[in-house]
């Protein structure tokens, strides 16, 4: 399975993102591992989250193309195949072993 490389640096990472009612609060963000552990948060939000998901979650992962061909509907034509390229954003593709479940 192929996915996006700006997906995969951000993966098993701890990054820090600052509140946005109060500067001088940094919040600690797990970004979890493909297929392995789902990102966490340390805010409140996260905390009550239904959905395993906050703004600071999102913030982190918009900065991301996120393609990826088991979950995207966005698919490779056989020259990005090949070529190992994103349909998205065109950048290049690695190779994964495990599916995002």
């Amino acid at each position: 399975m192929q996915v996006c490389k700006t997906l995969t640096k951000l993966q098993g990472k701890h990054v820090y993102v600052r509140s946005d009612s109060d500067p001088r609060i940094k919040y600690e963000i797990w970004t979890g591992t493909l297929g392995k552990t789902i990102p966490t948060c340390e805010c409140e939000s996260y905390k009550w989250s239904k959905d395993d998901v906050c703004k600071h979650i999102r913030r982190i992962f918009n900065k991301t193309c996120g393609w990826g061909e088991e979950w995207s509907d966005d698919k490779q034509n056989s020259r990005q195949r090949k070529a190992m390229l994103c349909p998205l954003c065109g950048g290049k593709t690695v190779e994964v072993k495990y599916a995002l479940t």
